[in-house]
């Protein structure tokens, strides 16, 4: 889940883009924060691809406030979520997070994989 401003530094420039990247029918890239600490890393996906396996990710400032309590929430509920439960959390982090980002917008995006629908980007939450 991403919020659609694209910042650069602490300037937002433009609102309601996707900050989702469909990488293949099975990952997705989401991101937050400066547009152009991205885009490297968008660059090196393109070029060579990348494999890495987690139940749940988080980088930057969500790394530190959330992962514990995003992992926290998943063993409560015996390490399976429905996705309306996923959802539940992830907003609850959402909320977390964005009174720590002077730069976060209040309107978000859901990225979602699964098994049967492969990649669904962009449900606005």
């Amino acid at each position: 889940m991403t919020d659609r401003v694209v910042s650069y530094g602490k300037t937002a420039r433009y609102k309601n883009v996707s900050r989702q990247y469909k990488v293949n029918n099975n990952i997705i890239v989401a991101f937050g924060g400066d547009h152009a600490d991205f885009q490297w890393l968008q660059n090196v996906i393109e070029r060579q691809g990348v494999a890495y396996q987690t139940k749940h990710v988080a980088t930057g400032i969500a790394a530190m406030l959330l992962n514990q309590a995003v992992e926290d929430e998943w063993r409560k509920k015996g390490e399976k979520l429905t996705r309306p439960e996923a959802e539940a959390i992830l907003r609850k982090a959402l909320e977390l997070t964005i009174y720590h980002d002077c730069c976060a917008d209040n309107d978000f995006e859901l990225g979602v994989v699964d098994a049967e629908d492969g990649v669904i980007l962009g449900k606005q939450v």
